[in-house]
């Protein structure tokens, strides 16, 4: 099996979706929403397929497209954005597990 596809089915043109995170910095509301569908159904599905869980997918997403929002200004467009949201979501999930891992009391190892 290859490494899962991260980008969308259909890709949205870079000209396109650089206009569209410039409309989206500049506070148009209605960019943004559009920048998030364009981008949320592959995100979930990459973050789902890592989980196994629809919960904890959702939960990642919806925390991933709040720290994108809030960081678009920062955004490289040297890159792209697909790649760079990506690695948020990822993080963001194993920063969650890591979270979630159960800490090991090491006085009682090897006793």
């Amino acid at each position: 099996m290859g490494a899962p596809a991260l980008q969308q089915a259909d890709p949205m043109d870079r000209n396109e979706e650089r206009a569209l995170i410039e409309r989206a910095i500049a506070g148009e509301r209605i960019a943004a929403g559009d920048l998030i569908r364009a981008h949320q159904r592959s995100v979930y599905a990459y973050i789902l397929r890592m989980s196994g869980r629809p919960d904890v997918a959702e939960d990642i997403v919806q925390e991933a497209f709040v720290r994108v929002l809030g960081n678009l200004h920062r955004f490289d467009f040297r890159f792209r954005f697909s790649t760079w949201l990506f690695t948020i979501a990822r993080r963001l999930y194993m920063n969650a597990m890591a979270k979630n891992r159960p800490a090991y009391d090491t006085d009682f190892v090897g006793s």
